[in-house]
């Protein structure tokens, strides 16, 4: 069982977590591959509406916790 916190921001009302050995090195930067990367189930995108910064929390074989 674990739990992740992990800090970001964003300047471009998005955040991405992605699969760092799926990267293509041999291509130029291109909005499509984030595309592609989410389409192999290789990256999870988090539109966020706002520019600032966040907090993910990710739970791994463990159960959500309930709000309040």
């Amino acid at each position: 069982m674990a739990k992740l916190v992990l800090a970001g921001g964003t300047d471009v009302a998005e955040l991405a977590l992605f699969d760092v050995d799926a990267l293509v090195d041999d291509r130029p930067p291109d909005p499509a591959l984030l595309n592609e990367a989410e389409s192999r189930q290789a990256a999870v995108r988090f539109p966020t509406g706002a520019d600032g910064a966040y907090l993910l929390h990710a739970y791994l074989d463990e159960e959500i916790p309930a709000a309040g």
